[in-house]
């Protein structure tokens, strides 16, 4: 059997997440948490997704598609 493994030294390798917590969501559109919630209740930003009793996320392509449809009006 052989084993292969990346040789990823001298690489500057970062992994951006595709799924953020409210607070890591928050920090994403540069607005307070607080503000973030509040935009959620009204509807402005859509509801996240529960992954657990106490895990909600939201993916990062709707924030951005929030994003451009902001700067687009």
């Amino acid at each position: 059997m052989v084993t292969i493994q990346p040789n990823l030294t001298g690489l500057n390798m970062q992994i951006s997440p595709k799924i953020l917590r409210a607070k890591q969501a928050a920090d994403y559109l540069s607005i307070s948490k607080s503000q973030f919630y509040e935009w959620v209740a009204m509807g402005v930003l859509p509801k996240g997704k529960s992954l657990g009793k106490r895990c909600v996320v939201w993916h990062v392509d709707t924030l951005d598609q929030f994003i451009d449809e902001a700067l687009n009006d």
